[in-house]
Formats: C-alpha cells, structure tokens, sequence
C-alpha cells in the first residue's frame, strides 16, 4: 500500500461527496459537476465542467493505484481512489489502510476493498519478483528447502529445512493459516494462480482458535 495522507490532512467527507460519483459494482469514480463557487472565474468553470464532469477519475501512479488531483481553496490533493471510495461509502476516512483483496491496484469495487492495518495488509501480497521457488517464504538452501515466514511482531520465523519443495510449502501454508495471513497472500492471481491456501494442505480452524493455536505452536518444530 502506497503512502497517503492523514484523514486531518484531507478535506471533509461531506466535501468528497460533493465532488465525486462512486459506483461501487464497476469501483469506477467519476467528477460531479462543480458548483461556481469553486472557481474564480465563469470562464474556469464551465471549462472545468465541460471537460471533466461525468468523466472516470484517477491516473495510474508508479504502484499501480488510481490517483485522483484537486485544488480547494488554492491547496493541492492528491487522494488514491480507492481511499476516496472508502471515504463516500463508509462517511469517514480509513484510520490506516485499504487492501485490494485481489492485489489489483486498480479495480476499486466495494467488494474488492477491505480496511486493514499495516500488518494485516503486508499479509496479502503479490509474490516477490524475485521469487525463484514459485512459493512465497521457501527457498533452496544447500540440499535443503528451507521455508520461513513473519511472526506477528514482522519477525522472520525459521520453520526448518525439508528435502522436498511439497514439504516446505505445506510448512508455509500451515504458518499462514496459524499467523492468519489472506488466502491470496502470494498468490499471482492476475497470471491465473488459485486463489485460497492452495498449496496441498488442508487445516481448517475452529471457531474459537483452537486449531489455529495448536498448529502455531508446532511452528518451531524440529526439521523434517
């Protein structure tokens, strides 16, 4: 997720709503005619309307998010979309981040959205580039694949070293389901990877953890 401003940094939510449609089936945010009072000429209105009224909102930045630009009152902003359409459903800006389920920057559909924390949005990512198992958290070390994942406090956890990539990444897939990562976590879901922890393992936890914390306390098992 890409840095954006503090909520006191950005105008009110009834103003946001002022300026923009949402439609949150397609997630496409478009311009609402401005009032005259935005501008400081009838020129610069009825250009400014002519031009972007009605018209989809955002330009894609270097991360791959719709970013959206206005000037109010003299001073620029520079919003993602996808927080402004969290801001127009919710009546209120996210208190941290907003997670594309799906990892794609730019499909803004309500359903695709979620609020998350910093931590919990580091735990549905797309796989690193350089990436050479093809699974995320396992790598070949020596005769070994040696599989880790990060804790709860963004510890890197060793979860031992196996002599298959199969037995590794079910290691992986365990931890995931214990530390509570997405079903999407390292997934390349744009390049037709499956979606959920298909990774050859089934662990289903129970209502009240207890599944979850018995496999969390094998992680630190002795390698296989």
């Amino acid at each position: 997720m890409a840095q954006r401003p503090k909520p006191k940094e950005l105008p009110p939510v009834e103003t946001i709503r002022e300026l923009f449609n949402y439609n949150p089936m397609s997630g496409i945010l478009t311009w609402r005619e401005r009032p005259r009072s935005h501008f400081t000429s009838d020129g610069a209105w009825k250009t400014w309307n002519k031009r972007y009224a009605g018209k989809p909102v955002g330009g894609s930045n270097s991360s791959g998010y719709l970013q959206a630009q206005m000037t109010l009152d003299s001073k620029l902003f520079r919003p993602l979309v996808h927080v402004i359409a969290w801001a127009i459903q919710t009546g209120k800006w996210p208190d941290d981040s907003v997670d594309h389920i799906n990892h794609q920057g730019d499909d803004n559909r309500w359903e695709n959205l979620r609020a998350v924390t910093h931590a919990e949005n580091t735990r549905n990512r797309t796989p690193h580039k350089n990436n050479t198992s093809g699974v995320t958290g396992v790598h070949l070390h020596g005769k070994k694949w040696r599989a880790q994942i990060r804790d709860d406090q963004g510890v890197l956890r060793d979860l031992g070293g196996f002599d298959s990539l199969e037995h590794a990444t079910r290691r992986r897939a365990a931890a995931e389901i214990a530390l509570g990562y997405h079903p999407n976590h390292g997934i390349d879901l744009a390049n037709g990877g499956a979606p959920g922890f298909a990774k050859g393992i089934t662990i289903c936890t129970d209502h009240d953890g207890e599944t979850g914390r018995l496999v969390q306390d094998r992680l630190m098992g002795e390698e296989d």
